[in-house]
């Protein structure tokens, strides 16, 4: 139904117009003032090399990727005991409901940097599971964050949770706390290296505050809107955190998962209430944890 009978949005056009604009020779940030992260923008660049007037591409390879972002996550929650039988029930909701909206299985810099956000929460429940506790997974932890973030700006955030997660869940040394945050920062640093070499540091700080801060003249969706599809599945999702907190078939570690995912769910929303669009596909973020 989303593929066949597609319906374009305007977050979609416009996604479009900048990889059109990049593959004309524009420059993001100095040609292109529109609030992306540069790998996504590099990704819509070569879409439009690939398919110049054509948006179902957008919804199929979107779909793809809710399908591998399924068994990752699903992968993690088996892999690290999160639940007492291994069950595969977790992918199946989580597909479900990237199917909520006709937006949320498009290929968004949101849904791209989700990809990489999953994998830092697995290396996060390897870490809190504490069989294994190794230098590598927090650089990793940070590395994954960090290329989050030049998809989806805002995912940075996220990086907040894990670790008050690992301060509180986990006895780990200061060294590895600084090997996450180098981790995180290296692929920022990186952008930002490009930007100096080439005397554009004034650009890429004007947008990087037009990435970073709240605003709602370009709303594409009221408040009382993104209420309304989130109402139901937030009270669902409530409803469950106090059956779980209230079950005793959880040990201690599988605890400190839940606690984690509720950290999760504060940040989250504080991305939905920063994000710049107001657009209904920013709600995607919420999907691991309702899931």
């Amino acid at each position: 139904l989303f593929i066949s009978g597609i319906s374009i949005t305007l977050p979609e056009i416009e996604w479009h117009m900048v990889g059109a604009k990049l593959l004309d020779g524009g420059e993001l940030y100095i040609d292109i003032y529109y609030p992306i992260g540069p790998l996504s923008a590099q990704v819509y660049r070569l879409l439009s090399l690939l398919a110049p007037n054509g948006y179902l591409i957008y919804r199929i390879l979107g779909l793809l990727l809710v399908i591998v972002q399924a068994v990752i996550f699903n992968y993690g929650l088996i892999q690290y005991k999160a639940y007492n039988q291994n069950t595969y029930v977790p992918s199946l909701i989580y597909v479900i409901l990237m199917m909520g909206m006709e937006d949320y299985i498009t290929l968004s810099p949101q849904l791209m940097g989700l990809t990489f956000v999953l994998i830092s929460v697995n290396y996060t429940f390897r870490i809190i599971e504490g069989r294994k506790r190794a230098d590598e997974d927090f650089l990793k932890i940070g590395l994954f964050s960090g290329l989050a973030a030049l998809f989806y700006p805002l995912y940075i955030v996220l990086i907040i949770p894990i670790l008050i997660a690992l301060i509180f869940f986990t006895n780990t040394i200061v060294r590895r706390y600084l090997l996450l945050v180098f981790g995180a920062f290296l692929p920022i640093f990186l952008t930002w290296l490009k930007f100096y070499w080439y005397n554009q540091l004034n650009e890429f700080y004007f947008n990087l505050d037009f990435l970073l801060m709240a605003g709602n003249e370009s709303a594409l969706i009221s408040w009382k809107g993104i209420l309304g599809i989130i109402l139901i599945p937030g009270l669902v999702l409530l409803y469950s955190f106090f059956r779980v907190m209230q079950s005793l078939g959880f040990i201690n570690y599988q605890v400190r998962l839940q606690k984690y995912y509720f950290l999760y769910v504060i940040f989250g929303m504080l991305i939905v209430i920063l994000d710049y669009h107001k657009a209904s596909h920013i709600l995607i973020v919420l999907i691991p944890v309702m899931a």
